[in-house]
């Protein structure tokens, strides 16, 4: 049967300093599933061994996906700032919300068009750096 996987294997060293066993205990725990170290361990074996660890109190958090809370709110805030370095005001990215998209203001812009007015500004942030 197939061994685990490293991260399987880090988080059974998670439960065990959690929970507070000593090496001796570790080990017993590992022997009574007839493995001796982690890496032995396959699919089932490690389900009894964690089971085993909830048993003694440990709780696993998934860990949150990483990513902003809000992509929109992000990108308007990066076009905000390439603005204030180019010295123009948000009316300049209204401007060019509506000649590219046919919308009348930056908000109204789904993440695809805005990534379009962003890439824009960012071309002529460098042209501009190029000049001076």
């Amino acid at each position: 049967m197939k061994k685990i996987n490293n991260q399987k294997k880090a988080l059974i060293h998670v439960a065990k300093s959690k929970v507070g066993l000593s090496d001796v205990e570790y080990r017993d725990l590992l022997a009574s599933v007839g493995v001796e170290t982690s890496k032995d361990l396959n699919a089932s074996q490690f389900r009894v061994v964690m089971d085993r660890f909830r048993d003694l109190g440990f709780t696993s958090k998934p860990k949150k996906k990483a990513g902003p809370p809000n992509t929109k709110d992000r990108m308007i805030y990066k076009i905000d700032q390439v603005l204030d370095n180019l010295g123009l005001s948000r009316a300049y990215a209204n401007g060019m919300a509506n000649k590219m998209y046919k919308l009348k203001r930056l908000e109204w812009c789904n993440t695809r068009q805005l990534k379009g007015i962003i890439s824009a500004l960012t071309y002529h942030q460098r042209r501009k750096a190029g000049n001076e």
